[in-house]
């Protein structure tokens, strides 16, 4: 009686996931223009918001500055890393005129070291970069970023209705409405959206190209592949140099296609072919950017990596791991570093910050913040596109097709980078995965649902067994799609308004009495023009701010001193992320104050007396 309850039970539930699904995909098919329409409106609103907001971030002053730059001097030279795409961010420049004197000593000695004017990962190029852009135009920089910005935008929102398009001609209005929902609550595109950066620009034109090798598919006239392939080459020339990628890509593009004979009633092999080349294209020159050292010294080197050093302490505590780390590695360390990532975020509870105001996180952190990071991380992505190749495996059987899988999926893997965040350059090439496994969730419920209908119509026995039938088939779809769509809104109100909010105050903060803060690229979202407005209506003249290792101490305008090594009376305003890359000893005397007011989520306010 009991065994037969609980079958009953499974019974019902599956049913009820059934009914969810058909009619979650009625309702894609009836209003599929309609939830288009609405999600171009709420990435506008949302990266509006964000746009209007943010403080000035991490690359953005160095794309702003280069692409401003090439477009005074005429110099288009490519440039190892981010060559042409920042451009696009100097368009608005043009018509404000900032000033910007290429004859500067910082800008001239920048220009002999890189050969060019451009991205670095050097702290001094970038202070050379924002000064001499934002510095010397006081009282235009929030009107030169929100101008960058807007550019941004208005890619992300072209992008959107490009993939879009291509989605609804390739398998149908109600996927391509679908794609359209996890495109929109996606954190990373909203980010990438909103900020002024060369990644949006090169994924438009990655998928201008998939657009168009579709098309080839369609009618296998060339002349779309040869369009396909100049959409490729002019993505890969945005982002890196050509001189190692772009002929390779160019020649094999095509001649991979003509060898599988794609055609477009196998979708798997034309998105896994493309997604093989975007990630080639895309790290081709990372495979001659290494050198033949240790990989423990290269990850503790690493410049751009906050908690290296405890990274590396925590891989040699692993069994083996300080054998591994000693050997000369002929791979680039930017993959083993990835690799060493993983390993920590997966051990350490998702990679939360070792360095918090003096003080690290005494080993494995609750499981309940590993929880809270699963939220804002591509794993369920991840999960969902194993499902999907798992899917697909009947359909993929020749050793070819399972070569490409095996690479695309490693090399995805390999995009980990620190503390799980992958921008949208790797996340969205994932995304025609996850639309086609929903749109094979969508079209088997509606082929039951039809079927229901059809065998309905003699008597009511068959409409049971078409449900049990529809059950079956759906089972192994539905809840993976379910979560998936579920992980993509919820990843999205985990970040509104900023989401450190909320995972700070559960994580601890000085609220709690801890001194773990949380970090995540949405940290640029501290909203730092409120905190200036609230010290001018609050008649505060003299105060100290930190925010993003005090790179940018002019963010909020004169009378910005820092935060001092030392215990000095004062009021200063102190950002979440601000004191991590720092000197742990310098700001040990913060840990015993406790801060009068929480401005907007993540900045907090300190008076010492």
């Amino acid at each position: 009686m009991a065994a037969r309850a609980k079958s009953q039970s499974k019974g019902d539930l599956a049913t009820t996931a059934t009914r969810v699904q058909t009619g979650f995909a009625g309702f894609l098919e009836t209003h599929a223009d309609a939830v288009r329409v609405g999600a171009v409106l709420l990435l506008i609103l949302f990266s509006l918001s964000f746009t209007l907001t943010k403080s000035l971030w991490a690359d953005e002053h160095s794309d702003i500055t280069a692409g401003y730059s090439k477009l005074l001097t005429g110099d288009f030279r490519f440039a190892f890393i981010h060559a042409q795409g920042n451009v696009i961010y100097g368009i608005p420049l043009l018509l404000m005129r900032p000033q910007f004197p290429l004859d500067n000593t910082c800008w001239t000695e920048l220009y002999a070291k890189e050969g060019m004017p451009g991205w670095t990962h050097t702290y001094s190029a970038m202070e050379c970069e924002y000064q001499f852009l934002f510095v010397m135009n006081p009282g235009k920089e929030r009107q030169m970023l929100i101008a960058a910005r807007l550019m941004a935008l208005l890619m992300g929102v072209i992008l959107l209705l490009v993939a879009a398009g291509w989605v609804a001609r390739a398998y149908g209005k109600a996927q391509a409405a679908l794609f359209s929902l996890l495109f929109v609550t996606s954190p990373v595109v909203l980010m990438r959206t909103s900020t002024a950066n060369v990644d949006i620009v090169m994924v438009l034109l990655l998928v201008l190209s998939m657009s168009q090798y579709w098309a080839y598919t369609q009618d296998k006239q060339f002349r779309h592949m040869r369009w396909s392939g100049f959409w490729c080459g002019l993505a890969i020339a945005a982002k890196i140099s050509p001189l190692l990628i772009f002929f390779p890509v160019m020649l094999l593009y095509p001649l991979l296609a003509r060898m599988f004979r794609l055609r477009v009633r196998n979708p798997w092999k034309v998105a896994l072919v493309f997604l093989l080349f975007c990630w080639l294209g895309l790290n081709m020159g990372y495979l001659f950017q290494g050198t033949f050292v240790p990989v423990g010294t290269s990850l503790a080197k690493d410049p751009i990596i906050w908690d290296k050093v405890a990274t590396v302490a925590r891989m040699e505590s692993l069994p083996g791991a300080s054998f591994l780390l000693s050997i000369p590695s002929p791979v680039p360390y930017y993959f083993a570093k990835t690799l060493g990532f993983v390993a920590n975020d997966i051990l350490y509870g998702g990679g939360l910050p070792t360095y918090a105001f003096g003080r690290v996180w005494p080993g494995p952190v609750p499981w309940y913040l590993s929880v809270l990071f699963l939220l804002k991380s591509p794993l369920p992505l991840l999960v969902l596109l194993a499902a999907g190749l798992w899917v697909a495996r009947r359909r993929l059987r020749d050793h070819a097709s399972a070569l490409i899988i095996l690479v695309f999926f490693a090399g995805f893997l390999l995009q980990l980078k620190n503390n799980l965040q992958i921008s949208v350059r790797y996340v969205l090439l994932a995304f025609p995965l996850a639309m086609m496994l929903a749109s094979r969730s969508v079209e088997v419920c509606g082929d039951a649902m039809k079927e229901g209908e059809r065998k309905g119509a003699g008597s009511s026995r068959p409409i049971r067994s078409a449900k049990a039938s529809a059950s079956g088939s759906v089972r192994r779809l539905d809840f993976l799609v379910l979560f998936c769509v579920i992980w993509s809104l919820a990843s999205a109100f985990f970040i509104m308004p900023h989401f450190e909010a909320y995972y700070n105050e559960l994580a601890g903060g000085p609220w709690n009495g801890l001194d773990l803060f949380a970090y995540s690229p949405f940290y640029g979202g501290a909203n730092v023009y409120n905190v200036q407005r609230y010290v001018e209506q609050n008649n505060i003249t003299r105060y100290g701010f930190h925010e993003d290792a005090g790179l940018y101490p002019t963010a909020i305008g004169p009378g910005d001193t820092g935060v001092p090594c030392v215990r000095t009376p004062g009021t200063y305003f102190v950002g979440a992320n601000a004191l991590r890359p720092m000197d742990t000893q310098c700001y040990r005397w913060l840990r015993s104050e406790s801060p009068t007011a929480v401005l907007w989520w993540t900045i907090y306010r300190y008076d010492i007396s």
